[in-house]
């Protein structure tokens, strides 16, 4: 099966609200970690070195299938 790999970058800002800001989707875990590498010490990215996730996702299928809550609910 085809698989991507999705780098994010997440952070928290001092009200508690979560900053999540996708990087981009790359064809291998390699290359995911390279971007990472080039990403960590620019602006923003720098204040949050650690808080890189790369995540394998396979082609085609589904990967949220529990259903959600939203506040309030």
């Amino acid at each position: 099966m085809d698989e991507v790999f999705i780098v994010d970058h997440w952070y928290e800002l001092e009200d508690g609200e979560e900053v999540i800001r996708t990087i981009g989707l790359y064809s291998s875990e390699s290359k995911a970690n390279e971007a990472v590498d080039r990403m960590k010490n620019l602006p923003g990215f720098r204040d949050n070195p650690d808080n890189f996730s790369v995540d394998k996702y396979t082609m085609g299928k589904d990967h949220w299938t529990g259903g959600f809550l939203s506040a309030g609910s």
